[in-house]
């Protein structure tokens, strides 16, 4: 374990507690949050305030239960997370508890940045060939 994985764990306890003033003081006040890989409400979040916009969107479409973290991957100042929380939509009851991935880039000491990707093999694949999470701009 590395100081930057300690801090994923210690933010995803925080996050799970609802512990707003702990997860600030781990998250760079210019944290960005991407979110385009959804298909429904694709979104960059942007600074403590989309921090917590994008918590109040995830809270009021789901409930959810405790975070297992499978794995770590660590290149740099970039962690790649591989993680499942189950999931159910609070208005369809559809459930969800697919392995998803979240890339971490650190800055000052704080997650600076997440971005969510599902598809596993080629997040890793990516991150362990120091490629961005998402492919350019056609």
């Amino acid at each position: 374990m590395s100081a930057q994985t300690d801090l994923l764990d210690l933010l995803t306890e925080r996050w799970e507690r609802d512990d707003r003033a702990g997860v600030e003081a781990l998250v760079h006040p210019d944290v960005e949050i991407d979110m385009t890989i959804r298909v429904m409400n694709p979104e960059v979040y942007r600074g403590y305030e989309g921090l917590w916009r994008y918590a109040g969107d995830v809270h009021s479409e789901w409930e959810y239960g405790r975070t297992e973290i499978h794995r770590y991957l660590e290149r740099g100042d970039e962690v790649l997370m591989i993680r499942t929380t189950p999931m159910r939509g609070r208005l369809s009851g559809v459930e969800f508890s697919d392995p998803v991935a979240q890339r971490y880039r650190f800055r000052d000491g704080r997650v600076a940045q997440m971005t969510l990707l599902t598809d596993m093999e080629r997040a890793i694949a990516d991150f362990e060939a120091g490629r961005p999470p998402h492919p350019p701009a056609e």
